[in-house]
């Protein structure tokens, strides 16, 4: 088919019939129908063809309407939307096709955002897998840390024993390691600090920031903050103290830090894409692992909660927003943009939807229905002409 607008009818008709579905050419006043608004919106069938293809390749149910309607192609829309008026076998099956992809959407929007963060199963038992497997590659680098801290007197650490978050972390932590079957140094019969004591008084510092967190016990901001900065303080010596601590805690930092993230990735919504960028920079790679899988489980929840016909599409990527806040979310900037690329193919097929449901335009279709001359819409509508069938093709 040429590029040039003008081509006769029959070549429209070759050209759709090689689209998915299409099994007939169809009448050709039908095809020149479909010449001449495409004409009146600037374009050729090629061109419209050409986005067509380029959407197809996310793998979504998408349809020529939808090229149509995601290049603002009003004239080519008006005509299938006056088109898709009149009862018939052929509307009947549109209205099938349009309905069924509504209710799919949240499920499709789920399973590609799954597809391209990785996240594919039940966030609990990845999570629990993930930690099993970071703790196993973390082992060494503990253990070499234990030789390295084997004796620690940095006045630092005596210094931040002395604050209260710190006693109870202490508590904590010992009865952690009592519960593992852990010997831990006795202070009071004056036996040294070690790498393995501190190392079990953050965890347990890790447990009352996490408790606090979920409200489990009443804190304020400012406490909350203070408690922190103890915690930051406490890793930044012992990183110093003991060179591969860092390490080691990068791949497995202890539970209750892979806990704390997954439920921060389950608030992500509700954050500022700023903040979330700090607090990304924050986190170990394990954490960020975490964070992510609590995140894609909320979107997924929320999604799973929606109901049929809802607009997904909004509630995950409606708003500037939400899109800096999933970008964060994404490995690489290129499955972000296959992820942004599917929901702009979702946003057509949802803007079709509306477009073709709609009851505003009761004075645009009568015109449209009108300039269609000889052509009727139960023509336009047989299920043997390859312009509704091009429009449907899936």
């Amino acid at each position: 088919f040429a590029a040039d607008a003008t081509a006769d009818a029959p070549g429209v008709s070759n050209a759709i019939s090689h689209l998915p579905g299409v099994t007939a050419p169809g009448q050709g006043r039908s095809n020149q129908v479909l010449l001449d608004a495409l004409r009146k919106d600037g374009v050729n069938l090629d061109q419209l063809l050409a986005h067509f293809e380029q959407m197809q390749k996310t793998g979504l149910p998408v349809t020529l309407a939808d090229a149509a309607q995601d290049m603002g192609l009003r004239n080519t829309m008006g005509i299938v939307d006056a088109a898709a008026q009149v009862p018939s076998a052929g509307l009947t099956r549109a209205g099938t096709v349009l309905e069924e992809r509504a209710n799919a959407q949240g499920t499709r929007i789920a399973n590609n955002l799954a597809k391209q963060t990785g996240v594919s199963r039940d966030a609990i038992q990845t999570a629990e897998e993930m930690a099993a497997q970071r703790q196993a590659s973390a082992q060494p680098f503990y253990q070499k840390a234990e030789q390295e801290g084997a004796q620690l007197s940095d006045p630092r650490l005596f210094e931040l024993l002395q604050t209260p978050v710190m006693k109870e972390a202490f508590k904590v932590g010992s009865r952690i390691a009592q519960n593992e079957g852990q010997v831990l140094p006795d202070l009071n019969k004056g036996e040294p600090l070690n790498f393995k004591l501190m190392n079990y008084i953050k965890f347990g510092l890790d447990d009352i920031i996490y408790n606090r967190k979920l409200g489990d016990t009443s804190i304020g901001r400012v406490e909350r903050g203070s408690v922190e900065g103890v915690r930051k303080k406490l890793l930044s010596v012992m990183d110093e103290l003991v060179p591969s601590y860092a390490k080691a805690r990068s791949l497995y930092a202890g539970p209750t830090k892979f806990l704390e993230a997954l439920e921060e990735g389950r608030q992500f919504l509700t954050q500022d894409p700023r903040v979330l960028r700090r607090t990304f920079a924050e986190l170990t790679p394990g954490e960020r692992d975490h964070y992510l899988l609590g995140a894609v489980d909320e979107i997924k929840r929320r999604v799973s909660k929606a109901k049929d016909g809802a607009d997904v599409y909004n509630l995950v990527f409606g708003d500037d927003n939400r899109r800096e806040l999933l970008r964060a979310m994404f490995p690489s900037e290129e499955s972000f943009n296959a992820f942004r690329n599917a929901m702009s193919v979702e946003k057509a097929m949802r803007d079709t939807n509306r477009f073709l449901t709609g009851n505003s335009r009761t004075m645009s279709r009568a015109a449209n229905v009108a300039e269609l001359g000889t052509v009727t819409p139960e023509m336009l509508r047989d299920p043997k002409s390859a312009f509704i069938n091009s429009v449907l093709a899936r």
